[in-house]
């Protein structure tokens, strides 16, 4: 299945035609899911309010790591990104009344993004920045002593993150970050959440020009490979312009 750690493993993230056609239903979906959305957003004027100060990473020694590794090898800019894709992710959780895994959810969400790091942009065979990343997250969870399992679950949360969508059986933690990396990018469901507790999170860690920063590299690794998800994403549903015109001043 196109996304999966084990797709990642045979293809290195070249999407086949099959890929393709897998995506593209996953936007047909991902279309038709969004029309009862809306719907029931209309219907609701309810917004998740919460104070912030009471979201807090795990403190576990491999929590302390991995955000050290992401403020290393990333960008101010897409590390900030990346801290905020935790906190995200752990407001949508609220909102949708789901059980998560912290850790494992807090160190997806850090280091979602290595791939987008001159230190691990571009390895030898891979053809998507997500394969890069993930190998990369894959290689430092099982430094930290974390089994083979766990590892995995993490590296398949970085790679599917791409995807159009992810589902809560593909990990509900790869489903959280896929949510929170979005909407950071997008804006996508950031309307279901109060004003003051979405500026919260935009204080906490600033954006420091992040639709520049990214637009920079998406322009380099669609250039680079143009048989990957980015290059899909932002000529099948124009990613790099939901980005730029995202509710976000930079």
């Amino acid at each position: 299945m196109v996304g999966t750690l084990r797709w990642a493993e045979r293809t290195q993230g070249r999407l086949r035609a099959r890929d393709r056609l897998a995506l593209q239903a996953q936007i047909a979906r991902l279309l038709l899911e969004r029309v009862p959305r809306a719907l029931r957003r209309r219907l609701s004027t309810e917004k998740l309010q919460t104070d912030l100060e009471r979201i807090r990473p795990p403190e576990t020694a491999t929590a302390h790591a991995a955000a050290d590794l992401c403020v290393e090898a990333s960008s101010e800019a897409i590390a900030n990104h990346a801290f905020r894709t935790y906190l995200w992710a752990r407001l949508l959780a609220l909102r949708d009344g789901v059980g998560y895994d912290d850790e494992l959810l807090y160190v997806a969400s850090v280091l979602h993004d290595l791939g987008l790091t001159e230190r691990f942009w571009g390895r030898d065979g891979s053809a998507c920045f997500s394969v890069d990343g993930g190998e990369a997250a894959r290689e430092f969870a099982a430094a930290q002593g974390w089994p083979r399992g766990r590892t995995d679950a993490l590296a398949e949360a970085l790679v599917l993150h791409l995807n159009v969508q992810v589902r809560d059986r593909q990990g509900v933690e790869a489903r959280l970050m896929q949510s929170g990396t979005t909407l950071d990018v997008t804006g996508a469901r950031l309307g279901g959440l109060a004003r003051d507790t979405a500026d919260a999170v935009v204080a906490r860690h600033p954006r420091l020009g992040l639709k520049s920063e990214f637009a920079d590299w998406f322009r380099r690794e669609i250039e680079r490979r143009p048989d990957a998800r980015l290059a899909f994403l932002d000529d099948k549903v124009g990613l790099g312009r939901r980005m730029l015109a995202a509710p976000f001043e930079s």
